[in-house]
């Protein structure tokens, strides 16, 4: 499920709150670092569920990578 920054926003929650929250959900990301060199925090969390869905993508068996 990706993260609604626009409705987030809407209901509430301050930019520290979801900076807090995604650096909860994406541990290995640093988000103040990227929000320091200038990416706001809706293309950050964009950015973070788009490779969030790319590693969730089970990889096509081994034994089916050559037939085509």
């Amino acid at each position: 499920m990706s993260f609604d920054y626009s409705g987030a926003k809407k209901a509430g929650y301050s930019d520290e709150e979801i900076t807090g929250f995604l650096s909860e959900k994406y541990p290995k990301f640093d988000v103040k670092g990227a929000e320091k060199a200038g990416y706001s925090l809706d293309e950050i969390s964009s950015f973070l569920d788009q490779s969030h869905t790319k590693e969730e993508k089970p990889s096509e068996p081994e034994e089916n990578r050559n037939l085509f």
